[in-house]
C-alpha cells in the first residue's frame, strides 16, 4: 500500500513540475526551468527513475547557467525518457491495485 500512496504521489507532484516545466519552456525562462528539473530529478531518484533523474539534473544545470541552447536540445529525450517511466508506474501501480 505504501508503495502505491508513494507512486501515486510522485506522478501528481510530477505534473505539477511538467506544468511549470512548460510554462518555463513558453516564457524562456531558465531559472523556471532548472527549478523544475530539479524538483523532478530529486523525486525521480526517490522511485528509482534513474534515468530521468540523470536527464533532469542536466538540464538543470544548464538552466542554472543561462544555457538555454543546449537546455532545448535535451528537452524531447527527457519527455521520451518521462514517457517511459510513467508508463511502467502506471503499469506497476495496476499490478498493486489489482
Amino acid at each position: 500500500a505504501l508503495v502505491g500512496k508513494v507512486l501515486t504521489a510522485y506522478l501528481k507532484a510530477a505534473e505539477r513540475e511538467w506544468a511549470l516545466f512548460d510554462q518555463g519552456l513558453a516564457d524562456g525562462d531558465a531559472s523556471i526551468l532548472a527549478r523544475s528539473a530539479h524538483a523532478l530529478k530529486s523525486s525521480s531518484f526517490n522511485v528509482g527513475a534513474n534515468g530521468l533523474a540523470e536527464r533532469c539534473s542536466e538540464i538543470e544545470q544548464f538552466g542554472r547557467d543561462g544555457q538555454m541552447r543546449q537546455l532545448l536540445s535535451r528537452v524531447d529525450g527527457l519527455r521520451a525518457e518521462w514517457g517511459r517511466v510513467e508508463a511502467a508506474l502506471k503499469v506497476l501501480l495496476a499490478a498493486l491495485h489489482s
